[in-house]
């Protein structure tokens, strides 16, 4: 399976919008397939940016999606607010169409990163 990172953003946004009180977030998972859905948590989980409970995974994989996140960590939340503007994201997204389209997330955080430096005059 590869990795979508505009799945991997629209992910955070949806498990940011659902605030730290509800201590489960279903995910609406568009025309994904709830095993892309988890196949993308656990490559947010893995970069730093989830922590998740997977006591229900099974069920994740089987039922639709509702995400048991503990929550976003800093580094989530970084880079969340890195890729959040959507001048920023078309403009990475356009610099990683240059070497295929896709790229390691600490790699597309710093295009990110480089690109809003720029936007601010700061580079």
């Amino acid at each position: 399976m590869k990795r979508n990172t505009e799945l991997l953003r629209n992910l955070l946004f949806q498990i940011e919008t659902s605030g730290p009180e509800t201590p489960d977030t279903d995910i609406d998972p568009g025309e994904e397939h709830p095993r892309t859905i988890v196949y993308h948590l656990k490559l947010l989980e893995d970069a730093g940016y989830l922590t998740l409970n997977w006591v229900r995974e099974g069920d994740l994989e089987l039922h639709s999606p509702i995400v048991p996140c503990s929550s976003i960590t800093n580094a989530g939340h970084d880079f969340l607010d890195t890729i959040r503007d959507d001048t920023v994201w078309k403009k990475t997204r356009e610099k990683l169409a240059l070497v295929g389209g896709t790229a390691a997330l600490d790699t597309v955080n710093k295009v990110a990163t480089a690109i809003s430096l720029k936007l601010m005059g700061l580079s």
